[in-house]
């Protein structure tokens, strides 16, 4: 089982790096360490090997349900960072017309390992279902960063 926190940050091995992010909507703060990664370059591609996020929803009345949209989150975050899955723009349209000219993310560009924690609270319960999302990428590109020394300031990565 995954550790629940992030101290695996302490043990990197060489070639990873780690990047930090955080978020808030729907009265939900949700940070990855409040979100932390550990990524590696593969193939001119970031790899994302584990992630930790930190939530807080308020009064957790359902935490498995919680746990399970958080990490379908992070994983649905990957589909805008990775060139596979995103959706682009041209000129100020979409350039997908429909599934047939949309490549869906690969399954290799999924995080490996994504531990979800839950704040303790009493405060009223939050939104669950958006805030995982935007929280992936900065944390990868700031890991990116470290490991390249170059900002990455545009979405999709196609190279780092």
């Amino acid at each position: 089982m995954e550790e629940k926190t992030a101290a695996w940050r302490n043990k990197l091995r060489k070639g990873h790096a780690i990047g930090f992010s955080c978020h808030e909507s729907f009265d939900t703060g949700v940070a990855c360490d409040a979100c932390a990664v550990d990524v590696s370059i593969e193939d001119k591609r970031p790899k994302i090997r584990r992630v930790t996020v930190a939530v807080d929803p308020g009064l957790a009345v359902k935490p498995l349900t919680i746990e399970s949209q958080f990490q379908a989150g992070v994983a649905f975050g990957v589909s805008k960072l990775m060139a596979k899955g995103a959706i682009t723009l041209k000129d100020g349209y979409v350039e997908q017309s429909n599934f047939d000219t949309y490549t869906p993310p690969y399954i290799i560009d999924a995080p490996v390992a994504v531990a979800v924690h839950i704040v303790p609270s009493t405060e009223k319960p939050s939104g669950c279902g958006e805030p995982p999302v935007p929280v992936i990428s900065p944390a990868v590109v700031n890991a990116v960063s470290r490991l390249t020394g170059k900002r990455c300031r545009s979405l999709p990565l196609v190279t780092v």
